[in-house]
């Protein structure tokens, strides 16, 4: 951000490679957001968080030769190659077979991300490594792991259920089902069947705060927990799709440092909603650019805006829309849409319950490379191209906040 007389300047990272600078006037700029800078030495913070983990001993100490290890692999976590890197050679070092590790993906895992990892591996191990997604077409998903407290029957992938060392790799980060992505978030429903996917989609609440209560986060602890896994390694993301933090060692201190980093890192606070909130949509925090991504900006600008307010947001959203935003594009209005999203449960549930929500509290304008047609199908105000945005701009704003990676930040409001 750049202060001039009467103005400040700010430069907008969007997409994947899209870059803006806005001229705001001083007087409209209430509160701003950056996402924090990615740690200096990525290589050697892993290599100590590793070395020297929270409540517990090394890594290297928590295997033996003979150990079948599986890394069970957020596909969402930025800098995913360089850590399962530094746990492979820290294995492989301690004399555990190569044949013998395993890196697990939640089904669904993009190929292209497998295929990535393998390629490192090799070059920075010396050897493959097996670089999986996990089948949730298996009979019941998987293999029976326990019966959970509220007698729901557990099941996940065979290697996780076969394992000697369990080990999570994920980001700390706000999550609208879980509230939190968590150490075991990737555990399940990711790794067991489709219904039990399905099932979590049912539970989705998006009106919830993140500390709040939800009976998937109580769930997939106690599974973390009947499988006895004792060490997790996490980071928390920076911006331009890196790391801030590195944190590994005993799950609950993990998490417990982990949330306060989060907080410190990715929260807005700001007094009193506003007129206007400017989000920038990049791949910071999963690495991608969807509707995923973008419908988690227009929340955080729902959060903090006013009842009527405008929400601006910049994207290069070109992902084809799901089966709940085409079920918003057909609705008389935005809010007939959230009982058919409720029965039908489409894969994207929570981008199509966000954006309706958004839509019936605010206005909503989108710089994208969708069309026009579609756009306002949508409910939204289509900026055309960045002079229409400038255009925009120069519009009587009020009350503005500006938020950069906002697909990652928690906003809240404190008169609320």
């Amino acid at each position: 951000m750049v202060s001039g007389t009467g103005k400040k300047t700010f430069d907008l990272k969007y997409g994947t490679s899209g870059n803006v600078r806005v001229v705001i006037p001083t007087e409209n700029v209430v509160s701003s957001f950056s996402a924090p800078p990615a740690c200096q030495d990525l290589k050697r913070e892993i290599k100590k968080a590793l070395e020297e983990p929270r409540d517990f001993p090394p890594f290297a100490s928590c295997m033996i030769p003979d150990d079948r290890l599986v890394i069970v692999l957020d596909p969402e976590t930025p800098e995913a190659g360089l850590l399962v890197e530094s746990v492979c050679e820290i294995a492989l070092k301690k004399g555990v077979d190569a044949e013998q590790i395993t890196v697990l993906l939640p089904t669904h895992s993009p190929e292209t991300l497998m295929e990535t990892l393998r390629e490192h591996l090799i070059k920075s191990c010396g050897t493959p490594i097996k670089v999986i997604a996990h089948d949730a077409t298996l009979p019941n998903g998987g293999s029976y792991l326990a019966s959970s407290s509220t007698s729901d029957r557990i099941y996940l992938d065979p290697a996780i259920i076969d394992a000697d060392l369990i080990l999570p790799i994920g980001q700390i980060a706000f999550a609208p089902l879980l509230g939190y992505k968590r150490n075991f978030s990737t555990l399940y429903p990711g790794m067991s069947s489709e219904e039990a996917i399905r099932k979590s989609h049912g539970q989705a609440n998006v009106e919830l705060e993140p500390d709040d209560e939800r009976q998937l986060h109580q769930l997939v602890d106690e599974i973390g927990w009947l499988l006895g896994i004792q060490f997790t390694l996490q980071v928390v993301a920076s911006s331009d799709g890196g790391v801030a933090h590195v944190l590994a060692g005993a799950p609950d201190s993990v998490m417990r440092h982990g949330k306060e980093l989060l907080d410190e890192c990715w929260t807005l606070r700001i007094p009193e909603r506003l007129e206007t909130i400017v989000v920038s949509v990049d791949k910071s925090g999963t690495g991608e650019h969807g509707w995923k991504e973008v419908c988690a900006a227009i929340e955080t600008g729902r959060k903090l805006v006013e009842h009527g307010g405008r929400i601006i947001v910049l994207s290069q959203l070109n992902e084809p829309p799901g089966t709940g935003i085409h079920q918003l594009a057909r609705s008389e209005f935005p809010t007939d849409v959230m009982r058919s999203l409720r029965e039908t449960l489409p894969d994207d549930v929570i981008p199509a319950s966000q954006l309706a929500r958004a839509l019936d509290w605010a206005r909503v304008y989108l710089l994208s490379s969708l069309t026009e047609e579609f756009l306002e199908d949508l409910f939204m105000i289509p900026i055309e191209d960045e002079a229409a945005l400038d255009r925009l701009l120069q519009n009587e704003l009020g009350s503005t906040a500006i938020i950069h990676s906002a697909q990652s930040v928690h906003g809240y409001v404190s008169n609320d």
